[in-house]
């Protein structure tokens, strides 16, 4: 899959560094890792999903684990950002 989410270097260092990483106990720690590798294992560096797949298979579900279940995705497309800077 093309594009990432997080960047390598803040998924392996800086994150560790976070105030609510460092709050987490390990088996909090192992338990959202399962659940993450549980989401990415059915995409593959060759999987070529569309961008509504992602959100919905990956980016929504990620979300939910972190407790952003009130977080909205929209798609912004040229017409309804016209439209709302004329509203």
């Amino acid at each position: 899959m093309e594009g990432k989410l997080f960047s390598q270097d803040f998924l392996r260092d800086a994150i560790r560094n976070t105030p609510s990483w460092e709050s987490q106990s390990d088996s909090a720690l192992e338990s959202f890792t399962g659940d993450i590798k549980r989401i990415y294992a059915p995409f593959t560096a060759a999987s070529s999903e569309n961008e509504q797949n992602t959100i919905t298979e990956i980016i929504e579900k990620v979300l939910n684990l972190l407790g952003w279940q009130s977080l909205t995705l929209r798609e912004l497309t040229s017409s309804n950002s016209w439209a709302r800077r004329r509203a």
